[in-house]
């Protein structure tokens, strides 16, 4: 007689799984200060919800977390209902209009480029210097809880502040895995066809 082992697990079942989103543009990439020893930058990330949630869910929550909700969102009631109360002391609905514009065009589809170690990352890609361009609007999404920001005093202490910097940079100062799904962004262009003449 044979005999087979089992196992049964009630309710979700809870994996280290996250996503992180890549913010990039032509020349900048968006990056939070860490505390942790030896790697003091990385990409935001989120720790994907079980059982249903997506790992680019799970990186737009962890964009919106660090860098502010109304960021991305821009707090449009047009899209989303009527105006959150703590968009009610601003003169219009929208509080970086071109920014949250870019932004929600750019994390609309954002590319996967593929899991490194337990995160699976996403690219969220701006055309040109849009992101040193607007570091005025990065800086007060964070600095206003009537925008919606607030972090644990955890996540404070975990995560000191925000930096936009070079592509360079940030491949001296990140993880090895935020380094790899930096580098596949990197990419140089491949080497076009020689052509011969004969």
């Amino acid at each position: 007689m044979a005999t087979a082992d089992a196992a049964i697990v009630l309710g979700a079942t809870v994996k280290n799984n996250r996503g992180a989103l890549l913010l990039a543009d032509d020349t900048h990439v968006y990056v939070l200060r860490s505390s942790a020893a030896g790697n003091p930058l990385c990409f935001p990330s989120h720790q994907i919800d079980a059982p249903v949630g997506t790992a680019v869910d799970a990186a737009l929550r962890g964009f919106d977390l660090f860098a502010g909700p109304s960021l991305r969102k821009g707090g449009v009631a047009a899209e989303n209902g009527p105006t959150p109360s703590f968009l009610t002391n601003f003169p219009s609905p929208v509080a970086f209009p071109l920014l949250s514009g870019l932004l929600r065009t750019a994390t609309d589809e954002p590319a996967s480029l593929g899991s490194f170690g337990n995160t699976e990352f996403f690219l969220a890609r701006l055309s040109g210097s849009v992101l040193a361009d607007h570091l005025s609007s990065f800086v007060a999404a964070r600095g206003c809880s009537r925008l919606g920001f607030r972090l644990t005093a955890t996540l404070s202490n975990r995560y000191s502040g925000f930096d936009i910097v070079p592509h360079a940079v940030a491949m001296e100062k990140l993880s090895k895995f935020d380094a790899a799904a930096l580098k596949a962004v990197l990419k140089p262009p491949p080497d076009p066809p020689l052509i011969c003449p004969y």
